[in-house]
């Protein structure tokens, strides 16, 4: 069985290369009465052409992108009725509904765009596998463009996203509305795609941040809840899709260079070094067009000595993309991302008390962890006929790594080889599905995990359909087959239905349901290992947990000048994956099934630009009831062995609040960041341990020398608070990055 299931998912991922590969000419037989559309797009006040607005027929592939004028030009489409949704940032997005597309004859169109002062792009992909307006939307959406990104002069993904509403980092692993709380080294339930394909590990099904492209992000997408519907295992709390940048049509070169340094501690007597702690990262990439083919070319280096013992840090990367458009209904995309890791391993402080904060036990000195990860995706899109395109997404993520401990030498090699084909088919200007096959196939080679492998086949479906301009609904399912080994095989079903109510073109009341689930990744149900004296044992009765989600929400529009989105949530969690200490002495973690949990509660964010847009805010407020459900028994800590545990779920806060005020004014722009993420009601490990609310201050300034370069400064944790996001690990210290981007 395991050979033929080899065999089997392996003959699948080949058949979707196979097919992508075959030339437009066979896929579109038939296709002979074709038309063109040519337009322009501009500004409604000024007249002025509008360049880089992005241009798509809904469910089909076609799409361009304006050039410098504000003109587009789609050719050899096939004739018949389409809706065109152009989308800028700082303008609202243009939907034309009725487009008639004449054989042999060209259409001509002009669109023209409102401007707006309120920055967030709002057309999305994520929420539905195809292009929609963020109103449209039955989920509540957040997005961060390639402006809020570079404003806030972040490093690295996860400081980008510690300002998104309703979404917290605990050391780095991802939390929408309280969904992962800490498990180090384990599975996320948080997806994380780039460019809408999965980059989740093999083995522990948790998220390598560095294995993604920082400054190569066009857009971030955060879709909040369930989102297994269509996407499976691991979107138990929501999808984050990492968007890259196209190759532009003319030759662009873009570099960045930053450095920075760690300030002295809040106390002198937590300083363990005399030498300047400091980390540098040097970014350079180069997008050009050269006839039908697009390439898009980056490196990095960065480096870092860190702010506590043992922090030190190199990470090395490249990031290719290429594009080969054979004609407006065909085209690849082929990405090709490379990584390697070389850092110290930080688990605990040293000691139990706060004396030395920032140094680790002196057996642990050196520890060290080296890994590489291979990421090869090819995506081709085809138009097989005016009102149904196909879609194929193959992937492969190959992650190594081995532990240079002082206790251990553990290491893996994993595989992930994942097939998705899917059908975009427009019935009418009302009426949109979209359906598809995935297969997923896990193995990996490990000290820790022994040799094991997983496979997955799913089935998924959603069908829209607009009732009227003022009514939408959403329908859709997935089915999951999940196979561990020879051990056991799951099966999972995931309906969804969301409704979105316009009753104004500003306003947008949206409802949702759904159900997600996650499997234990191989590493929660396998790892055996020793690491600092803590233990680890396997639990091979681990199984999926799944939950259901509910959300009512409201997305209201101010004119240009204010947007503000609210909605109401609860998940109700079965089988709920979390961690429990075994065993005292010595210690030992194992992870386990809970019974049922529940997390409930409000969000409200808002943005807001005024005064010319010289200045905007940005304010966002989240509460959080995470609660156990059932009778809570006492647990094992490391300080306390008959610890009687509150019914709080661990590591969630129950308030979260994110600003950016910012000022602009010509060639300067000031602003700051502030995050407040309350004290932990209930921890795991060190229960005992004073616990604080977190209460950070960031300052930024960006002062652009020229049309070409800007100078950023950025000031993290401005006062120097401390504080920790899990215990006895104390959060950065003030820092300071000093970043020369050119173009």
């Amino acid at each position: 069985m395991k050979y033929f299931m080899k065999i089997f998912v392996l003959f699948f991922y080949l058949s979707g290369v196979a097919l992508a590969m075959l030339p437009p000419k066979a896929v579109n037989s038939g296709m002979a009465n074709k038309g063109n559309l040519h337009g322009r797009i501009i500004d409604s006040k000024t007249g002025e052409g509008l360049p880089g607005a992005n241009i798509l027929l809904q469910a089909t592939t076609v799409g361009t992108v304006s050039d410098l004028e504000g003109y587009f030009n789609l050719e050899n489409i096939p004739s018949g009725r389409y809706t065109l949704l152009i989308s800028i940032l700082g303008y609202k997005p243009g939907v034309y509904e009725k487009i008639t597309i004449a054989a042999n004859q060209t259409t001509e169109l002009q669109a023209e765009l409102e401007s707006t002062l309120i920055s967030a792009p709002e057309v999305i992909v994520t929420a539905s596998k195809s292009s929609q307006r963020v109103q449209d939307s039955p989920i509540s959406v957040a997005v961060l463009s390639d402006l809020d990104i570079r404003q806030k002069n972040s490093i690295t993904i996860q400081d980008a996203l510690r300002f998104t509403p309703g979404l917290y980092m605990t050391d780095d692993q991802v939390n929408i509305r309280g969904s992962t709380g800490y498990n180090k080294g384990a599975g996320s339930r948080v997806l994380v795609l780039l460019d809408g394909v999965p980059a989740i590990a093999g083995d522990t099904g948790g998220i390598n941040w560095d294995a993604l492209p920082p400054t190569e992000i066009a857009q971030i997408e955060v879709v909040k809840g369930a989102g297994s519907a269509l996407y499976g295992s691991n979107a138990l709390g929501g999808v984050i899709n990492l968007i890259t940048r196209d190759p532009s049509p003319q030759p662009i070169t873009r570099s960045r260079l930053s450095w920075g340094f760690f300030d002295q501690p809040a106390y002198p007597s937590w300083q363990f070094t005399n030498r300047l702690l400091q980390f540098h990262a040097i970014d350079v990439s180069h997008s050009r067009q050269i006839g039908k083919l697009g390439m898009l070319l980056a490196v990095g280096r960065k480096s870092s000595t860190g702010y506590r013992q043992n922090g030190e840090d190199l990470v090395l990367n490249t990031f290719n993309k290429f594009t080969y458009r054979y004609s407006a209904l065909s085209h690849f995309t082929l990405m090709i991302n490379w990584t390697f890791n070389k850092h110290g391993n930080l688990l605990t402080w040293k000691g139990p008390a706060t004396n030395h904060p920032l140094e680790i036990s002196p057996e642990s000195i050196g520890d060290k962890i080296h890994s590489g990860k291979f990421i090869v995706h090819l995506t081709y899109k085809t138009l097989l006929r005016n009102n149904l395109a196909l879609i194929s997404k193959s992937s492969v993520y190959r992650n190594r790594w081995q532990d240079y401990f002082h206790d251990n030498q553990d290491y893996a090699r994993t595989y992930k080889l994942q097939q998705e084909l899917q059908l975009e088919y427009q019935l009418s200007a009302k009426h949109a599905m979209t359906g598809g096959v995935e297969g997923i196939y896990h193995t990996t080679q490990s000290s820790l995990f022994g040799n094991p492998y997983t496979y997955d086949l799913a089935l998924y479906v959603q069908d829209e359909f607009r009732w009227s301009p003022l009514l939408r609904l959403t329908l859709g399912a997935r089915y999951d087959r999940h196979q561990v080994r020879q051990l056991f095989s799951e099966d999972q079903l995931s309906p969804k239905m969301g409704l979105v109510c316009q009753p104004t073109p500003l306003t947008a009341i949206r409802l949702a349901v759904g159900k997600g689930f996650r499997a234990a990744s191989i590493a929660e149900i396998f790892t055996h290992t020793l690491v600092s004296g803590f233990e680890v044992i396997p639990n091979l009765n681990l199984r999926a947990e799944s939950a259901w989600s509910y959300e009512l929400g409201l997305h209201q529009l101010f004119g240009s000048h204010f947007i503000i989105d609210a909605s109401y949530f609860q998940n109700d969690y079965r089988n709920m994956i979390e961690p429990k200490l075994a065993s005292i002495i010595p210690p030992a973690f194992q992870l386990n099934n809970l019974s049922r949990a529940r997390i409930r509660g409000f969000e409200v964010s808002s943005r807001a630009n005024f005064w010319r847009q010289h200045f905007a805010f940005d304010l966002s407020y989240t509460y959080l009831h995470a609660k156990k459900i059932g009778e809570i028994e006492p647990i094992f800590t490391l300080d306390d062995p008959f610890y009687q545990p509150t019914d709080a779920l661990a590591y969630r806060p129950k308030h979260l609040i994110q600003a950016t005020l910012s000022g602009r004014y010509r060639w300067l722009l000031l602003g700051l960041d502030y995050r407040y993420i309350s004290r932990f009601e209930e921890v795991l490990v060190y229960t005992k341990d004073d616990r604080v609310d977190q209460r950070i201050l960031d300052g930024f300034i960006k002062i652009n020398l020229s049309a070409r370069i800007q100078l950023q400064v950025r000031a993290n944790n401005l006062l120097n608070y401390n504080y920790v996001e899990v215990e006895r690990n104390l959060g950065k210290i003030r820092n300071f990055t000093f970043t020369l981007n050119y173009r």
